[in-house]
């Protein structure tokens, strides 16, 4: 990630990934390039509703896929909030299913998909909260030809980095902030072009086992945790609830010596959260990958 400011890295404020004003734009500007949302528009009950679930755009060894945590795949205690729940629903109908790519192209931000050509697997039997679609030819095509989704590479996720993170960061599309956005193309009584829900990037701070706060709670204790951070510049900038974030990844970030570069390497994937202590918990890429492996070697 090249900093294209004036200012060299070296002069950012040490807490510079916890600011909304300038610092956070640039991280959302950056990573928002593989950020691939499905959105589902639902028939329920006489009702439209539309589902966004997060994810990423990956190279896979062997092909290229879209990430996602498991239980956006198929959640066996909320059916209804999962795309494979949705699907097989009796009294659910999908109307239309879209990748949101933000295209550069005009009134092209979304891609037209068929979910009965997409392959989606999920890790759940072996405790993993992994879910997996695997990108057929023509839909890595498509995506490519909309210029701005972009792949991350399998050295960003796959290899353990070098350097120490100075911050973590989460992406994907809160519930909240995807109705407001729906909202107001239905409020606006005529056909207009989609607004897009609105791509998020929040700040995360890695804790320790023994932070009191996990006291008394049941956690893998192979799960990545983390606090997610208010801005320092403005405290109630953020969503209330990161619900919907689900799935989206979690990037280590790291200011390279060089001054003028900032790093930074696929750390994980938004699993849960809780609430009350904004503590968030996150399926670290390590751990699937030695399953994935494993899983190969078979």
């Amino acid at each position: 990630m090249v900093n294209e400011g004036s200012e060299t890295t070296a002069s950012f404020p040490p807490d510079w990934w916890q600011r909304l004003d300038y610092y956070n734009q640039r991280l959302v500007d950056f990573f928002t390039q593989f950020l691939l949302a499905l959105r589902l528009e639902v028939l329920y009950q006489d009702q439209r509703y539309h589902c966004v679930f997060s994810g990423f755009y990956v190279e896979f060894p062997g092909s290229m896929a879209w990430i996602t945590a498991g239980h956006v795949i198929f959640n066996s205690d909320k059916p209804q909030d999962s795309i494979l729940g949705i699907k097989n629903h009796p009294e659910m109908r999908i109307c239309r299913a879209r990748w949101i790519d933000r295209s550069a192209v005009y009134n092209a931000e979304e891609l037209p998909v068929d979910l009965t050509a997409l392959q989606m697997y999920t890790l759940e039997d072996l405790g993993i909260d992994f879910g997996i679609a695997l990108i057929t030819p023509f839909y890595m095509q498509a995506l490519d030809a909309g210029g701005y989704a972009t792949r991350i590479t399998q050295q960003k996720w796959h290899d353990t980095p070098s350097w120490l993170p100075e911050g973590y960061c989460i992406l994907g599309y809160p519930m909240e902030r995807t109705e407001k956005s729906t909202k107001a193309v239905q409020d606006a009584g005529y056909k207009v072009r989609t607004l897009l829900p609105i791509p998020t990037c929040l700040p995360v701070r890695k804790l320790s086992r023994d932070d009191p706060r996990l006291s008394g709670k049941r956690i893998d204790p192979e799960l990545f945790l983390g606090e997610i951070l208010s801005f320092v510049d403005a405290p109630h900038a953020q969503p209330r609830s990161i619900v919907g974030m689900s799935g989206g990844p979690v990037f280590a970030i790291a200011r390279n010596p060089d001054g003028r570069t900032i790093d930074y390497q696929l750390a994980g994937i938004q699993s849960g959260w809780f609430e009350q202590t904004r503590i968030t918990t996150v399926e670290p890429t390590e751990r699937i990958m030695l399953k994935i492996e494993a899983l190969q070697q078979e």
